[in-house]
């Protein structure tokens, strides 16, 4: 049975090491003039399993993801990752919207009463004292340890999914990405309300 196991992971790796040479061929190829493909997402696929940090920098990746965790019903990870990234470039001098947009990701997300609140420790919780003179790296470590969740967790077991596997087949065989359900590919936060939820798997 070990046996077995051990073979099934070595024909996946080496899977993935063969399409992602192919990708990187395919992406190279595809910046020459006159060659077709270039910016087709399909290209980054395999780049999404290489790092965490590749599939974030990829708008495309972190679309499937957040299908995946919407799958889990835990979409409100990767979801309060991106209002922190957006709520850093807010500029320091702009006090008013830091005010009105760390209100609203307190409620949101970290408050006890927050409907769709993201597993943090009391060491990244942000309070409502803070919110009075909110900076833009306030939530730097509720950020950093949702990170590591996903990171960790939800990951892992994204590029272990059907969703991924299936990505990874269309992107070798040239084809475009499978559709997603219009809620997954609208990624946006009335996505989550029609599903709230008291447990929370990452």
């Amino acid at each position: 049975m070990l046996f077995d196991w051990t073979a099934l992971v070595f024909s996946w790796v080496v899977r993935i090491i063969f399409a992602f040479i192919w990708t990187e061929i395919q992406t190279n190829s595809s910046s020459l003039p006159g060659t077709p493909g270039a910016g087709d997402p399909a290209n980054s696929v395999l780049r999404w399993a290489v790092s965490f940090e590749n599939l974030l920098e990829d708008p495309f990746g972190v679309r499937y993801f957040t299908a995946f965790l919407m799958s889990e019903v835990s979409a409100e990870n990767i979801l309060f990752w991106q209002a922190c990234e957006k709520f850093k470039k807010i500029p320091a001098t702009s006090l008013n919207e830091l005010k009105i947009a760390a209100r609203s990701m307190y409620n949101m997300y970290l408050s006890e009463s927050a409907p769709y609140s993201v597993n943090i420790d009391d060491t990244a919780r942000v309070g409502e004292q803070d919110l009075e003179q909110p900076v833009p790296d306030m939530f730097n470590k509720a950020q950093a340890q949702i990170f590591k969740l996903m990171k960790m967790d939800s990951y892992r077991r994204f590029v272990r999914s059907p969703l991924y596997q299936s990505c990874t087949l269309t992107s070798v065989e040239g084809k475009p990405l499978p559709p997603l359900s219009s809620e997954a590919n609208k990624g946006s936060r009335d996505n989550v309300n029609k599903s709230p939820r008291s447990d929370k798997k990452v």
